[in-house]
């Protein structure tokens, strides 16, 4: 199984990945490799700019239950919130705010992929003129450790969007 799935990131790697498909993704000497495969691959056709086929594969990764994998739960829900940030941010990538959303909702609060979905959450509500919704994201997120990127990125976005509700008293307290 660790031999194929090493093929199948060799070619992805090699940019030689068009010719892979769900069905030899789901081959049985894949097993427990399969959902890292879909992911991967997802991955690369985002990377090549093949929007449409990422999303294919993102969505399918995201469809699995854990009955059907071979992975742990907590194993499958990481890959699925991952696959979820990446076609969340896919999506504010084109200016599909709409399902950036949807997408960045998808992911679970408690895992470590949580501070980037906050943080692209509030961009896509921003972008959509929905400055009040953008505040709910990045003030649960600048709660959180400073050490992480996202949330230095949330205290300074959040008097951005204060002021863009012509608050400019709760943007200085921000």
């Amino acid at each position: 199984a660790q031999v194929s799935a090493l093929k199948i990131n060799i070619a992805i790697r090699q940019n030689n990945f068009t010719g892979l498909n769900l069905k030899s993704l789901n081959q049985k000497k894949l097993l427990a490799w399969s959902p890292y495969a879909t992911y991967n691959l997802g991955s690369a056709y985002a990377r090549s700019g093949n929007f449409e086929q990422a999303e294919f594969y993102f969505n399918e990764l995201n469809d699995l239950e854990s009955e059907e994998s071979a992975l742990t739960k907590k194993e499958l829900w990481a890959l699925q919130d991952k696959a979820a940030t990446a076609m969340g941010y896919t999506f504010l990538a084109q200016k599909k705010y709409d399902l950036a959303v949807k997408q960045f909702t998808r992911v679970r609060l408690d895992t470590h992929l949580s501070h980037q979905a906050l943080l692209g959450l509030g961009w896509a509500y921003l972008s959509q003129q929905e400055y009040e919704a953008a505040l709910s994201p990045w003030q649960l997120l600048s709660q959180r450790s400073l050490s992480l990127p996202a949330a230095q990125e949330s205290i300074l976005a959040l008097p951005f969007a204060y002021e863009k509700l012509q608050s400019p008293g709760d943007a200085l307290a921000a």
